[in-house]
């Protein structure tokens, strides 16, 4: 079995276990199976030359791609979907991740040969009524660096980009499918593979989707970017006073003399990426939140939860 150190798919720990997104598929086909396993660990490139050269049983998250399978099967149904990114500048002031809008005219870098990802980006631009450019690389080098020098304002990049950090997240969109592919030499592994998948997905339609949630999560920890009008604001009128109902869990409470639940750990967030201060005035009631933001006591109230009426 081949299991090329991929992070959240083909994973080893440091005690020697293993876990991933395929790690875990063929766990659960053993149980119908009765399979042992033999792990691997080449790297992604010679795992991929090797199973097309029919020297291992089995692989996981293998793509369809032209030109590329023939010598592999691929069961009827697949065990996920990898996710694809759009990818930003942190110091990008005109590109929002919570506003797909801000991609409007923007030019987006791809991998030329990432063709199923292309082809998902542009369903995804044509289904918002959003027109972009489209820039293709045919190297891998020139793609990566096509962001950072200037060339695009975002890059197509799939979950598993390993600068991922260093860049904020403009959009997360389902990408290419992924099998868990074995010989077509060997029909009877071919054939106990796929009978495996179909009874996995009979007890749980969900399992599949539900590996690639685990694994990668909608986690990303986007840059906040002000003006330098907005972050003189922020740091001449701090700390900002926020009205909270006291002993209010799990919104507001006290424990060890330190402000704890919801509403401190939200704005504790917001302080991590503005640099901005917050201090906490309580009240008995909702009502008297409320009152102290009208009167100017507080600026900030902690929680609104009237959802129909505006609050001025």
């Amino acid at each position: 079995m081949a299991f090329p150190e991929t992070r959240g798919i083909c994973e080893t720990y440091a005690d020697g276990t293993r876990g991933g997104v395929v790690y875990e598929w063929l766990v659960e086909i053993a149980k119908y199976t009765g399979w042992e396993y033999e792990f691997i660990g080449d790297s992604i490139s010679q795992s991929i030359k090797n199973m097309e050269h029919n020297k291992y049983d089995l692989m996981g998250a293998v793509l369809k791609s032209p030109g590329f399978g023939e010598n592999l099967y691929y069961p009827e149904h697949l065990m996920g979907y990898s996710y694809s990114l759009l990818i930003y500048n942190k110091n990008d002031q005109n590109i929002k991740g919570f506003d797909i809008k801000s991609l409007e005219g923007k030019t987006i870098g791809v991998f030329a040969k990432a063709t199923d990802k292309i082809k998902r980006l542009n369903n995804v631009l044509e289904f918002n009524d959003i027109k972009s450019d489209i820039k293709y690389y045919g190297t891998s080098d020139e793609f990566e660096s096509s962001l950072d020098n200037g060339e695009v304002e975002l890059l197509l990049v799939s979950d598993l980009f390993n600068k991922l950090a260093d860049y904020n997240v403009a959009l997360r969109f389902n990408s290419e499918p992924c099998y868990i592919v074995a010989r077509k030499d060997d029909p009877e592994t071919s054939a106990q593979l796929n009978e495996a998948i179909k009874k996995i997905y009979a007890v749980n339609p969900n399992f599949g989707e539900a590996l690639f949630q685990k694994y990668f999560p909608v986690n990303y920890s986007n840059t906040a970017v002000f003006s330098e009008q907005e972050s003189t604001f922020i740091h001449k009128n701090g700390p900002f006073k926020v009205a909270v109902v006291k002993n209010n869990y799990p919104f507001y409470y006290i424990k060890d003399g330190e402000p704890k639940g919801i509403v401190p750990e939200i704005f504790a967030l917001i302080a991590a990426q503005i640099g901005a201060e917050f201090e906490y005035i309580t009240a008995a009631s909702y009502g008297q939140t409320l009152e102290l933001v009208k009167s100017g006591q507080a600026d900030i109230l902690g929680y609104y939860i009237n959802e129909n009426d505006a609050f001025n």
